[in-house]
Parts: structure tokens; C-alpha cells; sequence
């Protein structure tokens, strides 16, 4: 039996503590086993059975730690799912992994790194569970599906033992938490919205405690708009009661990482319906910039809808990314997905389309730098080059690094099955179910495999400067300009400043540089898209580049033709380079149009930045929308905004404890500004200087 719920006021009182419920868990004493005895009974059962499948062990190790970890109870909570892990099955997945990838590549090479590329095995950090599934029939549910063919395979056997865990979790809570609805969950399926929200707490804290990512929520307002229309109309929850549950909910997701990495992502659209509407206003007024909402825009979508996601998006909440539905249900269709299981995609991670609780995208597996070959190609450049024998040249090099970059991936993908198989995760999603394989043995309906592009601006520009330099005689020749790189620009400012100010640069709707662009992104599109991966399915082109890989693969990249310097951070996503953007947003989402999108799905995205004096008032709200809807038009994947001004920026570095709100877009995730270092709150700041808008 659910406890009664709270006064609306009472999430304001804990909130304090709420947003650091992560730091300093108070585990209820004695109601687990410490961290020495965990390991000794796990190092005995492993030693008894020396040859057991590794999939087993681990369901093993989950079950142990469901029954016998320590667990905390939070009487100002609404919601329970913390045990004290210790880790355990951090360090077993740490230790398989290494040993697999040690015995497929050596020490050596894992160690190795030029800034061209990065592959690895990506089988934790993108996943959607299969939510629909679990809501459905509940723990018990997958937990009896399975024990019916636990006997004829390992798999069904593992699954069997970890939800037979997760139920005696459920029950172990129902004892220092009476009211929290966990015993009810240890028998049968959610049937209330506090019972449905209170589901997948649980299952995302187990399934991130196996080391692995829980990076969508899924498709939120489809999934638990019944719960929440059926409860206010038998009168079991009232609106206000409603929206105390749900920021209780979503204030675990930022206080989990304190708003620092990554996000949760919730998804919502294309057709609006009453949960939609009311989630997003109880959003707007909590200012959070952890979970993210990702929302699905199509022709179907509602005006009013979409006013109010503008609206809370102007506001301040800009954890918030605009998806051209139409565009990514025709893109998924034509690479493999059926009609129906295409229109129930949602995003993963930070742009990633992928079919909810059927596809397994292993979305960040391979990086390219796209333009690190301009850097390259300078070592064997002939004097006599032309800039059409340099371009053929670049080509040539991209495509020699996205081959490494594949094969590596393939290499990596079939080390999987041994280095980390995922029985939790595997568990509710029906298509592993029928197969009797995990998600690690290509159990997922859908196998796809992601290599992001970054860099496009960069490699652009780069290009462009070259046909440029030589057109107007700036330089003698190419190996002359390779020779400044080599010197970091140094004594060549005034030739550098020419490159910066004076040349044609990508986000301006330049056709002859716009054209450059198409080329590329269709080169690497031809490569990736199709090609076969080690695990029954294909490799996907994304166009996209979240902030660490941006700075990693930067730091190993020289100077290049269009004045970046040394080591600096490479462009994301489908941006233009800070400051060149000479067109405003106009010209940027022009350019961004040209480019074959629909050839990326494994997502793609814009960012815009505007000046909050552009979107004031009702009239600004409207010209927000129309800026997103005017670029889905022209053929826009994807976009997401930051609004702000250079004069607020400098301020908040001078009163951070005025700005603990504000909120900036980095690539795929929100962070607070004044929780960035000087060197990133820069890259804001130039973003919104004057009237650039990048």
C-alpha cells in the first residue's frame, strides 16, 4: 500500500539535501554485508565454479549484492533504490575487460594515440532499456518468462537469478521503507504513476550500478501518460501531487553526478498528450539543467505544445534538444528499421536515434577527426601541388583513418561477449528473450554501431584557407604553408589574422564552402553507412562531437590552414568556428540545411546562440519557434539552443553565487557555467560575443 503523499511544499524543504543525496548515503545499519565479506563469498562461489559462463558469474554477483548489500532508507524521499555496491561489478567488468583487450591488441597499442581516430568496445555507455516492456510486466514478470526456459540456456538462466534478486531487493526495501510501494513491486507491475516512476528508479540505479549507462529514460509521455491520466481520475493523485512526485524523481537524476556529466534523457512527442504538457511546465519551474528532454517534432505536433516548449526552452531550461521527427523516422526506415518500430525511436546519449527497448546502438564506439588528415597530408605535400592534388590528398587520408577506425571497432566488438555481458540490461527486452542471447551476443533486434565525425568546421575551413592562401599568392607553395603550421602561426600573425577575418569560412551560406562541406559529410556517409560490424548488424556515420572527445582529439591536433592553433579544441557538431560567423543564424542554419542529414543516422545536431533580447517577450517565444521549425523545413536533423549575452557571461564569472542557475549547452549535455573551468567558460563567452550566433 503507497503512503500518503506529502504537501506540495514539502520538496522545497528537502530539496537542500535532495540535490546531494549522493554524497554521504546513510546506509541503515546492519542490513548488509561488508565490503570484505561481499568479496569472500564472490571469490568462493568463483572458485567452485571455475568454468562457469561469465554471464552466469555476473548474474551471480548481481543477485548476491541485491540480497546482502546494504541498503538506505530516505524518510523524506518518495523514492528508494541506493545500496552500498562497493563497486564490485565496476572492478569485475574493469578486470574481464582489460584482460580481453590485452590478449586481442597488447599493451602497447592500447596505449597509443595520434588524434586521428578512436575506437572502442562501447557496450555501456548508450543504452535505452527496454522500458515498455518492464512497465508491463514488471520484475516478477521477466524474472518468470525466463525461469520457464532457464534449463535449456545460460541465458535464460542468468536473467532468471538476477530478477529473482531484484525482487527480494524489492521486498528487502519494503522493510525500512513501508509505503514506498516496493513489495507490491516484488509481486506484480506498476499500477500507479508513483509505482511506475519508482520502477524505473530501481532498474536505473541497478543497471548504472553494473557499469553501465542508462542514457534514455525513453519515451516518457507515451510510456506513463496512462499511469498519470488514470490516477487523477479516480482521484489517487491530484495535479499538485503529481508534480511533487516528479520532482522528487528528476532531482535524483541531477543530484546523481551533481549536474556534471552527461544527463538523463527523457523523451517526449511527436504527438503531445496531457502528460507532455504538465511535465514540461513543472520542468520549466524546478530550473534544473539535469535531466534533459529531448523532443520529438513532426507535423502532427500540436502548436500550443510547442509554444510551451519555447517557452520554458527562452526561460532558462535549455537542456532541451528539438528533433525533426519526419526527417529521423524516414532516415531509420531507410537504414533497416521497420515502419512501426521507426516510430518508436527515441533519442539515446546526446543525438542518437534508436528503437526503443529494441536496438542496442553502440552509439559512441569509433571517433574520426575529420580534420586531422589536412594536419597529415602536410608531411608528404610536393611543391608543385595544386590545391585540387591537396584536396584529393585529404580525401585519401580520411578515408585510410576511417578504415583503422572500423576495423579497430569490429576488433573490439567481439571481445564483448566475455568482457561484459549484461544480463540485467538484457533482461526485460523481448527480442533477447526469443533469441536466448544477450545483448553482448547481438541479442537486440536492431546491432548498430556509431562513429561520430567531428571536427567538420575545422577540416572545412581548413581546406577552404589553402584554396585561398594559394589563389591570392599568399604563400609560394604548400609545403611553405606546412612550415608555418610546424611554427604554430608564430611570425605569421598578420597571416593568420587574414584567415581568421578576411576569408570565406563554413556557416555563412557560402556555396562554394557550403559545397566543400556536402562533400565531406557524404564522403564519410559512403564509408560508414552499410558497412558491416562484428555483431550481425551495420556501422552508422553520425556528425557529431561531444565535448571531451572535442578536446581530446584537439589536444593531439597542430596548427592548421585556418589559423586554429595547436592543441586547441576542435569544432562540434555542425557548428561554424566561434566568431566566423558572419551571417548570424540565418546563415547558419542555412548552411547546415545543405547538408546531407538525413545521411546520419546515428544523429547529428546545431547548436544556436542566441542574445535573450532576440527571444523576448511572446513575440521572442515566436521567433524561436520559428527558427527551429523554418530549419526542419529545409531538411534540419536536429538543434539546440543556449541563450545568453557576453555581458552576463562576465558577470557570472565575477559573482558566480548570483548565476548558480544558469545554464549553458555542452554539446549533448547541460552544465552550470560557473561550474566550468575559465578555459571553457571562454569558449561561451566568444560564442556570444557581439552578435555571433554559433
Amino acid at each position: 500500500m503507497n503512503a500518503p503523499l506529502r504537501s506540495p511544499e514539502a520538496f522545497a524543504k528537502a530539496r537542500p539535501r535532495l540535490e546531494h543525496q549522493y554524497q554521504n548515503i546513510v546506509f541503515v545499519p546492519d542490513s548488509g554485508w561488508s565490503k570484505e565479506l561481499l568479496e569472500q563469498e564472490f571469490n568462493r562461489h568463483c572458485a567452485a565454479h571455475p568454468a562457469e559462463p561469465r554471464i552466469v558469474t555476473k548474474a551471480w554477483l548481481l543477485k548476491l549484492l541485491c540480497e546482502h548489500a546494504a541498503i538506505a532508507a530516505e524518510p523524506d524521499d518518495y523514492f528508494v533504490g541506493k545500496i552500498r555496491h562497493f563497486n564490485l561489478l565496476l572492478e569485475l567488468r574493469g578486470r574481464w575487460r582489460l584482460e580481453e583487450a590485452i590478449k586481442e591488441f597488447g599493451k602497447e597499442h592500447l596505449e597509443y594515440f595520434d588524434g586521428s581516430y578512436t575506437a572502442q568496445l562501447d557496450c555501456n555507455s548508450h543504452v535505452c532499456p527496454d522500458w515498455a516492456t518492464l512497465l508491463t510486466i514488471g520484475f516478477c514478470g521477466v524474472r518468470d518468462r525466463a525461469a520457464a526456459l532457464a534449463e535449456t540456456s545460460d541465458y535464460h538462466r542468468a536473467v532468471a537469478m538476477v530478477f529473482d534478486g531484484v525482487t527480494a531487493l524489492c521486498r528487502r526495501f519494503d522493510a525500512v521503507h513501508p509505503g514506498a510501494g516496493m513489495a507490491e513491486l516484488a509481486e506484480r507491475p506498476p499500477q500507479t504513476f508513483r509505482e511506475a516512476l519508482q520502477m524505473s528508479y530501481l532498474y536505473h540505479e541497478l543497471v548504472e550500478l553494473d557499469g553501465i549507462q542508462v542514457r534514455s529514460m525513453g519515451r516518457f509521455d507515451q510510456l506513463y501518460n496512462g499511469f498519470f491520466t488514470r490516477d487523477l481520475a479516480d482521484g489517487t493523485l491530484t495535479r499538485p501531487e503529481a508534480a511533487e512526485l516528479l520532482q522528487y524523481y528528476w532531482i535524483k537524476f541531477f543530484a546523481k553526478t551533481g549536474g556534471m556529466l552527461y544527463g538523463k534523457p527523457f523523451t517526449f512527442g511527436p504527438v503531445a498528450n496531457e502528460l507532455s504538457s504538465f511535465a514540461f511546465e513543472v520542468y520549466g519551474a524546478m530550473k534544473i539543467h539535469d535531466p534533459k528532454f529531448h523532443v520529438r517534432v513532426s507535423h502532427d505536433t500540436q502548436a500550443d505544445f510547442l509554444a510551451l516548449v519555447s517557452r520554458v526552452i527562452r526561460d532558462g531550461s535549455n537542456a532541451v534538444v528539438l528533433v525533426n521527427s519526419d526527417l529521423q523516422e524516414k532516415m531509420l526506415i531507410e537504414n533497416g528499421r521497420t515502419p512501426e518500430d521507426a516510430g518508436d525511436y527515441l533519442l539515446i546519449g546526446c543525438y542518437e536515434p534508436a528503437v526503443q527497448g529494441k536496438e542496442m546502438n553502440c552509439s559512441g564506439a569509433g571517433f574520426l577527426n575529420l580534420a586531422k588528415p589536412v594536419e597529415q597530408i602536410f608531411a608528404d605535400a610536393q611543391s608543385d601541388w595544386t590545391y585540387d592534388e591537396f584536396e584529393r590528398a585529404y580525401f585519401r587520408k580520411l578515408r585510410a583513418n576511417l578504415d583503422l577506425c572500423i576495423g579497430e571497432v569490429r576488433r573490439w566488438e567481439k571481445l564483448w561477449p566475455q568482457a561484459h555481458p549484461a544480463p540485467l540490461l538484457s533482461g526485460p527486452m523481448t527480442c533477447c528473450h526469443e533469441k536466448g542471447r544477450d545483448v553482448s551476443s547481438a541479442g537486440a533486434c536492431y546491432n548498430t554501431t556509431g562513429i561520430c565525425c567531428g571536427g567538420l568546421a575545422d577540416a572545412v575551413d581548413s581546406l577552404v584557407a589553402v584554396r585561398e592562401m594559394l589563389r591570392r599568392k599568399l604563400i609560394s607553395d604548400i609545403p611553405a604553408l606546412g612550415r608555418i603550421l610546424r611554427d604554430n602561426w608564430r611570425g605569421h600573425e598578420m597571416l593568420r589574422a587574414a584567415v581568421r577575418n578576411k576569408f570565406p569560412s563554413w556557416g555563412n551560406d557560402l556555396d562554394e564552402v557550403d559545397e566543400l562541406a556536402v562533400r565531406i559529410a557524404n564522403a564519410v556517409a559512403d564509408r560508414i553507412n552499410t558497412e558491416p560490424n562484428a555483431r550481425g548488424g551495420v556501422f552508422q556515420a553520425a556528425l557529431y562531437a561531444i565535448i571531451v572527445a572535442a578536446r581530446k582529439h584537439g589536444e593531439k591536433t597542430g596548427a592548421l590552414p585556418n589559423g586554429r592553433l595547436a592543441g586547441a579544441i576542435l569544432t562540434m557538431n555542425t557548428n561554424c568556428e566561434d566568431g566566423r560567423d558572419r551571417g548570424g543564424a540565418t546563415g547558419l542554419l542555412h548552411s547546415a540545411a545543405k547538408l546531407p542529414l538525413h545521411r546520419f543516422p546515428n544523429g547529428t545536431t546545431l547548436d544556436v546562440t542566441l542574445h535573450p533580447s532576440a527571444v523576448a517577450g511572446e513575440k521572442g517565444v515566436a521567433t524561436l519557434q520559428s527558427l527551429f521549425l523554418t530549419y526542419f523545413a529545409k531538411g534540419g536533423a536536429a538543434v539546440q539552443f543556449n541563450i545568453f549575452g557576453r555581458e552576463t557571461l562576465l558577470d557570472a564569472q565575477k559573482h558566480p553565487d548570483h548565476y548558480a542557475n544558469l545554464q549553458v549547452r555542452v554539446c549533448g549535455w547541460n552544465l552550470r557555467f560557473v561550474d566550468l573551468a575559465p578555459e571553457e567558460q571562454q569558449i561561451f563567452i566568444d560564442r556570444a560575443a557581439g552578435e555571433n550566433v554559433c
